[in-house]
């Protein structure tokens, strides 16, 4: 789970959740290769960051490269991911690695057959 936390040595203008910078990190220098998940996207520090900077926070969350959004609000993060991904500036090939760690996930658990 990608915390909310400013990490200043990293990104000193983006929580990590919202940080490609720091996701970058965990999966190019670390090589981490599991799920990377948010920390609840209607948390009043990432809301109020979305609204000031008129943006969604679940695109911005997606775009840094998380793999499941936690707490985003569905109603219009949902439609705001289509555009993204519609215009570019989510890849498509994004969408498919992440689809694929979770499935990978669900079939190391046991939960797909």
């Amino acid at each position: 789970m990608i915390s909310h936390i400013v990490i200043k040595d990293i990104d000193n203008k983006l929580p990590a959740s919202l940080s490609p910078a720091v996701h970058k990190l965990l999966r190019r220098t670390l090589k981490y290769q599991g799920l990377m998940i948010t920390d609840d996207l209607q948390m009043g520090a990432i809301t109020q960051y979305a609204k000031l900077h008129h943006t969604n926070a679940d695109v911005l969350a997606l775009k840094a490269g998380n793999d499941m959004l936690l707490g985003g609000n569905y109603q219009t993060g949902i439609p705001a991911i289509k555009r993204a991904i519609k215009h570019g500036s989510i890849s498509q090939k994004q969408i498919n690695n992440s689809v694929r760690r979770i499935l990978k996930l669900k079939e190391k658990l046991g939960i797909l057959k």
